[in-house]
């Protein structure tokens, strides 16, 4: 797919990685912004979830960061944008047991 707009992206494409349970009560990556993206949206299908611009490993066990709800939508802009964000980003179940579903779209 085609990234139309403002678009500094050198691959010229969006990506969506689809389906991802997360099935511990820990930290796990979601998803590593490099200096070729805009950005990424991870998008929260099942159960609430936390979303973290940190790595998965630090304060592994701690909820922190931003709670997104089912249905709900965490963005995060990209080196080459107006928002500068490049790194990991992780994503934990808000209680232990449940089992969040996200995806995450890059572009």
């Amino acid at each position: 797919m085609k990234v139309a707009g403002k678009n500094l992206n050198v691959t010229d494409e969006v990506t969506v990685e689809d389906g991802v349970e997360i099935t511990v009560n820990t930290a796990v990556v979601a998803v590593v912004l490099d200096n070729d993206r805009l950005g990424c949206e991870i998008s929260i299908l099942v159960q609430d979830a936390w979303v973290r611009k940190m790595p998965a490993a630090t304060d592994g066990s701690t909820r922190k960061g931003e709670l997104i709800e089912k249905g709900g939508t965490f963005s995060a802009q990209g080196k080459n944008s107006d928002t500068i964000y490049s790194g990991e980003i992780s994503i934990m179940n808000a209680r232990n047991g449940k089992k969040p579903v996200f995806y995450v779209t890059r572009y």
